[in-house]
């Protein structure tokens, strides 16, 4: 029985039958009946393809990213690359040397590692996903050289001197908040008044950049502001804007105070990253024996990527919260 397409709902159809005794059965997307007719065509044709030159003939780049993606694969930056390579007939044709000439036509002006990420690595994982179902070779691809720049970082006496000059509590507890957790700034503003454990001495980061919930140990001296800040002290009566702790509601928010306080204080301009979570991760490496312990503490998933972006001489110490405690114990400011 030849394929047909039957209406299910608005705009879903269903194509069901039988190509060379084997039965076939998917769902589809289409705007109408004349399309879905069409596109039960096409795979019938497919099919049947497949089954007397095998599946590498057929299977195009097109079809291997949108099963990748069916199956939970990352399709961000697939869009591009399914559209340079619609004209190639089959996924086993592309090579590392197109995928790399991809990238500089998709992105003409972007740095080497724009194109290792947003085409190298996407493109490689549909191919090397391609090959599980053996539709083609798995492939490597040589990425692009990177230059590495040093990124400038915050120390404690850059942190103190923004503190002393900071034009809001909210805004000295957010940068100290930042730089003893390695908190991004987007993961910082959403904090609430129930992911603080005051007792514990202890922070919830919901919704974090690699997907996880994260634990963070607290200072002493950030416990007491942020239990200023949400009010335990007294009644536990706390009403700050949208119940968030430090009282921005987007990523851009702090912008404005922090601009005025690095002025005010008359020191280097840094970003929240810099003076906060990379500040966070050399502080880490220079504390901690251990660079895989630095690693899990900051949240990097990947300890070779935290080691060659903090790789300087760091020595022994304690835990970071105590360690930033006790760097900070000759010149600790409270913010009222």
């Amino acid at each position: 029985m030849p394929l047909r397409a039957k209406a299910i709902g608005e705009g879903r159809y269903q194509i069901d039958g039988t190509v060379e005794g084997e039965r076939v059965r998917r769902r589809i997307e289409c705007r109408n009946q004349r399309e879905a007719d069409e596109k039960a065509f096409q795979i019938e044709t497919e099919y049947r393809r497949q089954l007397i030159h095998g599946p590498e003939v057929v299977v195009t780049f097109h079809h291997a990213a949108a099963r990748y993606v069916e199956e939970g694969g990352e399709g961000r930056f697939l869009p591009p690359l399914m559209e340079r390579f619609k004209k190639v007939k089959a996924i086993k044709l592309i090579t590392g040397a197109d995928i790399r000439a991809a990238a500089k036509a998709i992105y003409p002006k972007a740095a080497p590692a724009t194109w290792n990420r947003q085409v190298i690595a996407p493109a490689s994982a549909v191919i090397n996903f391609a090959h599980g179902y053996g539709w083609c070779n798995p492939i490597r691809v040589k990425t692009f050289t990177v230059k590495r720049v040093e990124r400038p970082y915050a120390d404690i006496d850059w942190l103190m001197a923004f503190r002393a000059h900071a034009t809001s509590p909210e805004i000295a507890a957010l940068a100290l908040f930042m730089f003893s957790t390695g908190a991004r700034i987007g993961e910082a503003i959403k904090l609430r008044p129930d992911d603080v454990d005051l007792q514990a001495g202890t922070a919830l980061l919901r919704d974090t950049k690699n997907g996880d919930d994260r634990v963070v140990s607290l200072p002493k001296a950030l416990i007491f502001e942020l239990e200023h800040l949400i009010g335990q002290k007294s009644d536990g009566n706390f009403q700050p804007i949208n119940n968030h702790i430090f009282g921005f509601t987007d990523k851009q928010g702090h912008r404005k105070q922090w601009d005025r306080t690095i002025k005010a204080a008359r020191i280097e301009r840094l970003t929240a990253h810099e003076a906060g979570r990379h500040a966070f991760g050399k502080f880490a490496h220079d504390t901690l024996a251990s660079s895989l312990d630095a690693a899990q503490a900051g949240g990097w998933k990947s300890r070779q990527l935290f080691e060659t972006t903090y790789a300087h001489a760091g020595g022994k110490g304690g835990a970071i919260a105590l360690a930033i405690d006790e760097a900070m114990k000759p010149k600790i400011r409270r913010v009222k």
